[in-house]
């Protein structure tokens, strides 16, 4: 976890693949992941960003670091998910369109094969999408 929280951190991501050391999806870890792991058991979850998640679910009795603490040295295996949803490289848009509202996810693995060539994301759709529609405004 250690690793993925300084990734995340550096990279300015929010989600990444859990690769085998041969590149292939065996997980996938992403903020929503380590937020729901700190929140505490008695608030019911609701969906909204990771910063309400965060705020939402701190317990103010309780450091960060001591939060944090006990997240670092734990596999990401352990928060994340085993079962990565994944799309294929030659997929349509509209097939990671479908793939990713059908699955409630806000970014997919891309695979080659089985291994991991790239992390497609709702963000970068929506970007491409208005990028293209404006372009053809002017």
């Amino acid at each position: 976890m250690r690793d993925a929280i300084a990734c995340f951190a550096n990279k300015h991501i929010s989600g990444a693949p859990i690769v085998s050391v041969n590149g292939e999806a065996v997980g996938f870890i992403s903020d929503g992941d380590i937020m729901r792991y700190l929140r505490e058991d008695d608030h019911p979850p609701f969906a909204a960003d990771s910063s309400a998640l965060f705020i939402g679910f701190w317990n103010p009795d309780i450091e960060f670091e001591q939060k944090m603490d006990s997240v670092m040295n734990l596999n990401v295996l352990e928060i994340g998910t085993d079962k990565p949803v994944t799309i294929a490289l030659n997929s349509s848009l509209e097939d990671v369109c479908n793939l990713l509202s059908n699955k409630c996810v806000k970014k997919v693995p891309v695979v080659d094969g089985r291994k991991v060539v790239g992390i497609i994301t709702r963000s970068a759709i929506t970007h491409y999408l208005t990028k293209r529609y404006l372009g053809q405004l002017f």
